[in-house]
């Protein structure tokens, strides 16, 4: 009797030491669990996606809702899209003025939302809109960086040490990018850097190199242009030095078809103005900067061997 009872506590004994041992077990799992869950930080379009993927690499999880080589200035959202807003930890945006279709779908998330290019000095055009296209100048993005690396340090104090010194890194070579391009624009002579495109999405980057940019079409793409635009530009080139023609990656291009066609000139290429590439052509930031650049230094050093 004496005996049975003994092995029957034995047995007691290690029962309770095997269920305390799983229990430790799935709480250490649950912890681990959690204490490796990435913040999901939700982009709301794929150039500022990509800048927020420089500082943080892939310690977060980081998404953008209008997908590439989709137009952010006729988005509309998706029923997805509203389960990606409610899941995400932080939306980051660019600025008021440019993702205007976003502000009903945050109505009920209002803490989510954050700006980091709304204290640009955004151009402001005769009819009182907003030229958002802050990115095409390098050095209004360095200040977007700054303002990125402070919001996710603040997000994520334990990778603020690593976000700081990408961040860095990257500035460096937006420092580095920039410095080629003056120079690269600064070889062609002023007058001769006149540049038609669809849609006036380039005047920043105009303004960083000294080009001078045409278009039928307005700050957004959802615009119709005039009879009497169309032929004042064709009038302006038939009387001026435009050096270059292009169409841009989510613009319909069948004006600027027709006004090259007019002037008796070719379309010679296509740039990107608001979505970074699928492929591997203009796939980051930096790579659209530079496609963008080279492929317009090109078409104006032709134009000016031809002339």
């Amino acid at each position: 009797m004496g005996c049975s009872c003994l092995i029957l506590g034995v047995g007691m004994v290690k029962l309770t030491m095997i269920y305390r041992g799983l229990v430790t077990a799935a709480f250490l799992v649950m912890s681990a669990g959690f204490a490796f869950a990435k913040p999901t930080i939700l982009a709301t379009f794929s150039i500022l996606e990509d800048l927020i993927k420089k500082i943080v690499g892939d310690s977060m999880d980081v998404k953008a809702l209008v997908p590439r080589m989709k137009d952010p200035h006729t988005y509309e959202l998706r029923a997805s899209d509203m389960i990606a807003i409610k899941e995400a930890d932080l939306i980051i945006a660019y600025a008021p003025p440019f993702e205007g279709w976003l502000a009903q779908a945050l109505e009920h998330y209002p803490g989510k939302l954050t700006f980091v290019a709304e204290k640009h000095p955004f151009r402001k055009l005769d009819d009182g809109s907003i030229d958002p296209h802050t990115w095409h100048d390098i050095s209004m993005i360095l200040t977007v960086v700054d303002e990125l690396t402070r919001i996710l340090c603040k997000r994520d104090p334990c990778h603020k040490e690593i976000f700081q010194n990408r961040a860095e890194i990257f500035k460096d070579k937006l420092h580095a990018l920039d410095k080629t391009l003056k120079e690269l624009f600064d070889s062609l002579p002023r007058p001769k850097r006149v540049v038609l495109t669809t849609h006036d999405a380039f005047w920043y980057f105009g303004k960083a190199y000294g080009i001078t940019f045409l278009s039928p079409v307005g700050i957004t793409t959802a615009e119709e242009p005039s009879a009497g635009t169309v032929a004042g530009i064709i009038h302006q080139i038939r009387h001026s030095n435009v050096g270059a023609i292009f169409i841009e990656t989510l613009s319909n291009g069948a004006i600027v078809e027709k006004i090259a066609s007019e002037v008796g000139q070719k379309v010679d290429g296509t740039l990107f103005a608001d979505s970074l590439s699928e492929d591997d052509l203009a796939n980051t930031y930096l790579k659209m900067v530079a496609f963008n650049a080279y492929t317009i230094h090109k078409a104006l050093i032709q134009r000016q061997q031809k002339n």
